[in-house]
């Protein structure tokens, strides 16, 4: 009889502890999904600012960009030009504007005086 009750009595310990160190566990694991959580928004908070800096530098260097602020590029048989000596006298050459394309012909060559 008494080793039933003490039986019974170790259960009960057991029992306890087990729900008190699963109470604790849950609590552990709560504030660990808070912290997670909290990392993980901190860290799509920094690739998205990351993200906006990186669009506006793309922006800013985007030929596109250049030509709607009066830039051109000017194209001798599909090649981009940039120098006066990769054309001749009366030839024919396309000149990409921002709205669209113009075909031109080579009337007047001028080089920089360097």
């Amino acid at each position: 009889q008494n080793r039933r009750i003490e039986y019974v009595q170790i259960r009960q310990r057991m029992g306890h502890l087990v729900a008190r160190r699963t109470q604790q566990m849950a609590l552990v694991l709560t504030q660990k999904q808070k912290e997670l959580f909290r990392l993980i928004q901190q860290r799509m908070a920094e690739s998205r600012q990351q993200l906006i800096r990186e669009a506006a530098m793309l922006d800013a260097y985007s030929p596109l960009k250049s030509l709607s602020r009066g830039y051109t590029l000017t194209y001798y048989e599909g090649h981009l030009l940039n120098s006066v000596d990769q054309v001749e006298l009366e030839q024919s050459i396309e000149v990409k504007l921002y709205d669209g394309m113009l075909m031109a012909q080579v009337t007047k060559k001028e080089k920089n005086h360097e």
